[in-house]
């Protein structure tokens, strides 16, 4: 990776430009700035600084620990009460916290060592900064040391943006800035004084202020060579040394508690380890060696170290017994049971049956799996020799099933060591599955199903091999374990009820959507009402609805999902397809010629899957805005959004991404008119009769190929892949009586036979669905006007070619629009679309999905809600888009998109 766009490393130089990027927040332009240095050098003082410098700014603050990193959600609750426990769904949160906030002014966001920070409030940060746009107010100033973020980590490619982030190195003081910090200690420093304490320390900030301590103004402005500086740690112990006692046990109290403490826990743990103490004049004392830090306009007057590396040298230069004493010491003053327990595993310096039972306890009880799983690691190195596979395999599981892939690599060296049981091999078969090895994985869940075990465990072997099936569209392996599960389990037990939905899933999978849905509604036939339908229910009807050609019921089970998707309320199976079910909703409203709300799902997927590192999603995705792009006539953004899609293919090359790549290619030409580049880039999907394709294919892109061939004169062409789409139609048992009428009948009309061709268009025309892609019911209607227009019947084909311009306007189809003008003798009355397309092209992406969702009657919260927004910013973009569209309200927004 190339190095990140550097400014002067002088702190006057980088206060000016933080300034600057906080004057472009207060302007409605967030920013979110990475300070990137050593430990040491000066970070946390620049960010000081630098917030001082802010005038009406609210300031949220959270400190990531190195003691806390397993702590899920740790360092985001600093800001406030969150209820979800997923990167996503707690993003979200604190996008409304953000939001909440701005009504009182611009909100400055200070995340310290972020390289610290606990898995799920990274992920929650990363999403909610991800989604500030423009109309947030919002400058956040995150920190961290060098190779704490690794190269591809998301968080560099947000501050490498240079519309919303900035990447800062903190290098080294200059010689001027090191007589500045000599001057702000009462140490006035000559030029060439300075110029050698800065040469001294390679104008390392803590090394200077270290010593600055340690040597006299004399010292440091004689001609006599400076003496060789002690390491710091020596230093720090020296001035905790010389301290009273009271203060030395303050300071000492404040490196167990992890740094930062308040005032009055710190005081119960300093008096539980030596006599009564009169804490503040132990502050006082202590404040003197110039290690602490105390806000005392705080109302928990929070005292903490001035650097994590002072915290660290002292709490390294206690005894074990004075260490293990003062973390007693605060597992009685805490009143956090959390803390209670760390502090507590902390002291720990001997086999503790009693205390490893209690972190079984509280492991069992928590909600968190990430903080359960810590739990059981403590345990297992705190408790007996035996109960430690037990342990450290229970650590797995929770870990697994909160997806903490990377706890789980850390856990991985502990779980091979563990006896070969079939709990072993799932988890290792997940880590092995996780990790892209699916080889491996299958042979950790394959051994897992021969072992001698409970039954249980031998179901959920199964379960997973089934599950790992249907994801490489190996439906027949998928159907074969899912039921050796069902015999496994016991009845109405979660690995049953799983069971059921793995084969319901394979089903789809090895013989269609529509065989999937029989099997479904034959095993859950009661529970279809709105009202209290199971929405993983709902989610898994509305999936192989698609795959069954069936879309507006797709669209309806999928959008009862949806919500849950959001709130995490769906189970551990569908909690990371909230973006593959954005990307089916905008295929559904592709269909239905919905083309403005398929575009939100289309951006909400891309966003998404930006969030939860699915890369396989984002083709799709794009694919389908390259279609709706290239429908309404814009080549250069359906270009675009291919050119984006293509690449990840190259990356990612699933048959469903190479698949919806070629169909967007497709699209795009056939909107131009160039059937010969239709044909070639669907050519692969069909070859050999699409026997490529999986049954659950739902095949909506066929028609437009056999349609190209007619258009080019390819009959023998056309009617060999009519042949073959009659029956992958027949056998997926999808309904494309529409289709084959129609092309049938256009064949009819190039072998002369005018007699077929109007029955077949009759046909087709009876056999018309709104399940049916607009594209092909404007298309068919086009044709049966041209053969009715050719037969002298005028009347008939106004009629159809109104119906035709009807279904291409809804969409905003302008390109397919100019061919149906350039056809038609009279140009049938209606609203054009071309002006509101027009006006819509000027606005953004998200101008464009804010407005889609208003004109659908949406609260500006709830247009929020739906893409992972700011109200702040669906304010500012809806004030925008007014502007832009020459409109003054909701009520002309409605006009404008045709809605009533």
């Amino acid at each position: 990776m190339s190095p990140p766009t550097s400014i002067p490393v002088g702190r006057q130089a980088e206060r000016a430009t933080l300034a600057e990027l906080a004057r472009d927040a207060a302007d409605a332009r967030p920013r979110v700035v990475l300070l990137e240095g050593e430990a040491g050098v000066g970070k946390s003082s620049l960010v000081r600084a630098a917030v001082g410098d802010l005038d009406s700014f609210t300031v949220l603050r959270a400190d990531a620990d190195e003691l806390a990193t397993d702590a899920s959600m740790w360092l985001l609750s600093q800001l406030g009460e969150f209820d979800s426990r997923t990167p996503l769904t707690a993003g979200q949160e604190l996008l409304r916290l953000l939001s909440d906030r701005q009504a009182h002014g611009p909100v400055a966001l200070v995340i310290e060592d972020l390289h610290w920070a606990d898995e799920t409030s990274s992920g929650a940060l990363l999403t909610a900064l991800r989604r500030l746009t423009t109309g947030d107010r919002v400058f956040a100033l995150v920190t961290t040391r060098p190779g704490g973020l690794p190269p591809e980590s998301p968080w560099r490619r947000l501050v490498d943006d240079p519309d919303r982030g900035r990447h800062l190195l903190v290098g080294a003081l200059n010689v001027s800035e090191v007589a500045d910090m000599a001057a702000a200690s009462g140490v006035l420093l000559g030029p060439n004084a300075a110029a050698r304490l800065h040469h001294h320390t390679a104008g390392h900030a803590l090394h200077v202020r270290t010593l600055l301590t340690e040597l006299g103004a004399a010292d440091l402005n004689s001609v006599a060579p400076l003496p060789a500086p002690r390491s710091l740690s020596q230093s720090v112990e020296d001035r905790v040394r010389s301290l009273p006692e009271h203060a030395r046990r303050l300071i000492e109290a404040l490196a167990v508690a992890g740094g930062a403490a308040g005032l009055i826990e710190l005081g119960a743990a300093v008096e539980i380890t030596g006599e009564p103490t009169d804490i503040s004049a132990a502050l006082a004392d202590a404040m003197g060696s110039g290690l602490l830090d105390h806000a005392p306009r705080d109302p928990m007057h929070r005292v903490r170290f001035v650097h994590p590396l002072y915290r660290t040298a002292v709490y390294d230069d206690l005894s074990p017994a004075r260490r293990r004493d003062l973390h007693l010491a605060w597992a009685t003053a805490t009143t956090d049971p959390a803390l209670r327990l760390h502090h507590r595993i902390a002291a720990a310096d001997h086999v503790d049956p009693d205390l490893a039972a209690e972190l079984d306890h509280a492991a069992a009880h928590h909600a968190d799996p990430a903080r359960a799983a810590a739990y059981l690691t403590a345990a297992a190195d705190i408790g007996t020799g035996e109960e430690m596979p037990r342990r450290v395999l229970a650590a797995g599981r929770e870990y697994m099933n909160g997806r903490h892939l990377a706890a789980m690599r850390a856990l991985e060296p502990r779980l091979r060591a563990c006896p070969v049981s079939a709990r072993r091999n799932i988890e290792l078969g997940w880590l092995a599955w996780q990790s892209g090895s699916i080889p491996e994985a299958e042979t950790y869940l394959l051994e897992a199903t021969g072992l001698d075990e409970p039954a249980e465990e031998r179901a959920r072997a199964h379960l997973a091999l089934s599950a790992l099936s249907n994801t490489q569209t190996r439906g027949d392996d998928g159907i074969r374990h899912a039921n050796a599960a069902l015999v496994l389990s016991a009845p109405d037990s979660p690995e049953a009820q799983f069971a059921t939905f793995m084969a319901v899933g394979a089903t789809g999978q090895a013989e269609g959507g529509a065989a999937g849905l029989d099997l479904l509604l034959s095993r859950y036939p009661d529970p279809w009402t709105t009202d209290d339908t199971d929405v993983n229910l709902a989610w898994g009807r509305g999936m192989l609805s698609h795959f069954a050609g069936r879309v507006t019921e797709s669209a309806r089970w999928l959008r009862l999902a949806e919500g849950a998707l959001a709130a995490d309320e769906l189970s551990p199976l569908m909690g990371d397809r909230r973006a593959q079910t954005h990307v089916i909703l905008a295929r559904c409203d592709y269909v239905l010629g919905n083309w403005d709300r398929a575009l939100v799902s289309a951006h909400s997927a891309l966003d998404i899957a930006a969030d939860e590192s699915q890369l396989w999603i984002t083709p799709q995705a794009h694919a389908i805005t390259a279609m709706i792009h290239a429908g309404r006539g814009d080549d250069a953004a359906a270009q675009h959004h291919l050119e984006q899609g293509t690449d990840v293919t190259r990356v990612v090359a699933t048959l469903d991404a190479i698949g919806m790549i070629a169909c967007a290619r497709a699209a795009l030409a056939e909107a131009g008119g160039d059937s010969s580049a239709v044909i070639e880039a669907l050519a692969p999907l069909t070859h050999d009769g699409g026997a490529r394709l999986p049954p659950a294919h739902p095949l909506f892109f066929w028609p437009s190929m056999i349609a190209a061939r007619l258009d080019l004169g390819d009959l023998d062409g056309a009617r060999s892949e009519l042949g073959a789409l009659r029956a992958g139609a027949l056998r997926r048992r999808l309904d494309f009586r529409m289709q084959l009428h129609w092309l049938a009948a256009r064949i009819a009309v190039m072998e002369g036979d005018a007699e077929t061709a109007a029955t077949e268009f009759a046909s087709a025309i009876d056999a018309e669905t709104i399940d049916q892609p607009i594209v092909d019911r404007a298309a068919l209607r086009r044709s049966y006007a041209g053969f009715l227009r050719a037969n002298g019947r005028r009347r008939p084909a106004h009629e159809h070619e109104a119906g035709a311009r009807r279904l291409l306007t809804a969409a905003g189809a302008v390109a397919y629009l100019a061919a149906l003008d350039d056809e038609a003798v009279t140009v049938v009355s209606g609203s054009a679309p071309e002006g509101r397309v027009a006006a819509l092209a000027t606005l953004t992406d998200r101008e464009s999905d804010v407005v889609t969702l208003a004109a659908e009657g949406r609260t500006n919260k709830e247009i929020a809600a739906t893409l992972f927004v700011s109200v702040k910013a669906v304010e500012y973009h809806l004030g925008n888009s007014y502007a832009k569209l020459g409109i003054r309200g909701r009520r002309e927004l409605r006009a404008l998109a045709g809605r009533p």
